[in-house]
């Protein structure tokens, strides 16, 4: 798969809610696997019911150790933006969300 680079969405704008939602899986997940309170984590962060079953569907598919790469994607991502870091920003975009999708490195 080759992600096109959109001409009209900037790439913090891209960036930044994969950025949130890689956040939000890996608390739900941290919270799934000690037994806390998931609804605490979704009313702390306001999550509508529409999209529960579409988080509690990705925790399923991606362990703990898959959405912690899945935020050191983005602080690369983040950084190739700022160009603190070598390498193409659109192409740690297609691997963020094919992690995010697969589960698994592209």
């Amino acid at each position: 798969m080759t992600l096109t680079k959109p001409s009209a969405a900037p790439l913090p704008v891209v960036a930044w809610p994969l950025a949130r939602e890689s956040r939000l899986l890996l608390n739900l997940r941290q919270a799934m696997d000690t037994g806390a309170n998931v609804q605490a984590i979704y009313r702390a962060n306001a999550v509508w019911d529409a999209r529960k079953n579409l988080l509690q569907r990705a925790m399923r598919r991606l362990n703990e150790r898959q959405l912690t790469q899945a935020l050191e994607h983005c602080a690369l991502l983040d950084r190739q933006t700022k160009g603190l870091a070598a390498g193409d920003p659109w192409q740690s975009v297609e691997a963020l969300v094919t992690l995010l999708c697969l589960g698994r490195q592209p």
